[in-house]
């Protein structure tokens, strides 16, 4: 079902992603939440293996109570440097019962610097005071470290005890209550919970 193919490492793989990367702002219609959340999905709220032959995901302890609390109060995107039809194919292992997110980016929507995808939230079309990004890389938040959130990743059987995504929403739930205006005073003011219960 899954054809991962994260990496761009040859001169066809740049052209085609040159070809197909998509003009910013990426999304233009307004959202009538005060929050936008940006949520990396493969190895951050799933994990795909591929043993002996077989396809096999898991979602990470706490991952739907964490998207149904959410939703109401945070606009929900996912966004990925995978191509489409493998997030794609994420996506519906997530939202089998329910739809979570109000939009998804993929791979091209990404910035190409050298041969790295990276990720820029100030293009998305957002208030970037308004705006955070969940992801387990580092070179993915440093576009806009002050609206980064940078989380252990997750892989799957290994983790059975993660309760990172638990400490995660309610950090997000009390940053929702406090009615902060700009979301990267959030980040700095609880760097030490992020750190130590999220990124660690």
């Amino acid at each position: 079902i899954y054809n991962k193919n994260s990496n761009i490492n040859n001169n066809t793989q740049i052209l085609e992603y040159q070809k197909n990367k998509i003009s910013y702002p990426f999304i233009t219609t307004p959202t009538n939440k005060k929050y936008t959340l940006v949520l990396d999905l493969d190895n951050t709220l799933i994990s795909h293996n591929n043993r002996n032959n077989n396809d096999m995901c898991n979602l990470r302890p706490g991952l739907l109570s964490f998207l149904n609390t959410l939703k109401p109060i945070y606009e929900l995107i996912s966004f990925t440097n995978e191509p489409k039809d493998y997030s794609e194919q994420l996506l519906k292992e997530i939202e089998s019962t329910r739809k979570y997110f109000d939009y998804n980016l993929y791979r091209d929507h990404n910035v190409l610097v050298g041969n790295n995808l990276v990720k820029d939230i100030s293009k998305i079309g957002r208030d970037m005071k308004k705006t955070l990004l969940v992801d387990k890389l580092y070179d993915n938040i440093k576009s806009t470290p002050q609206n980064g959130i940078l989380i252990k990743p997750y892989y799957g059987d290994s983790n059975k005890n993660d309760t990172v995504l638990f400490e995660l929403k309610k950090l997000l739930i009390l940053f929702h209550k406090i009615g902060y205006e700009d979301l990267r005073t959030a980040i700095k003011n609880y760097a030490n919970d992020i750190k130590y219960k999220i990124t660690l």
